[in-house]
């Protein structure tokens, strides 16, 4: 049973600690492009997913109205630089951003 607390209160620190990392992911982007970024976007970049799978969930956002096409297409070419993104299928690395 105190196992079981141990795990369980060790998933509460790593949620905790992505949450945060989300938060200032979230608040390093806005405040560079101006604009609101959605949930999942910001996921891709704590997840460190390739850049493709990052510009297709722009691309959802873009077709469900979360983001506009011109703020999709800044996105896309302002990641691509920060991230110094050479080709498609490079990871964004969160760290980069710090």
């Amino acid at each position: 049973m105190g196992q079981n607390v141990e795990i369980y209160k060790e998933k509460i620190k790593q949620i905790e600690r992505r949450n945060k990392l989300s938060d200032k992911i979230r608040e390093k982007l806005e405040k560079y492009f101006d604009f609101h970024i959605t949930s999942y976007i910001i996921d891709d970049i704590v997840e460190n997913e390739d850049y493709h799978h990052f510009c297709l969930m722009v691309n959802l956002a873009v077709v469900n109205d979360r983001l506009s096409a011109d703020n999709g297409e800044k996105l896309k070419i302002g990641i691509k630089r920060i991230f110094n993104i050479k080709n498609n299928y490079e990871l964004l690395k969160a760290s980069t951003l710090f």
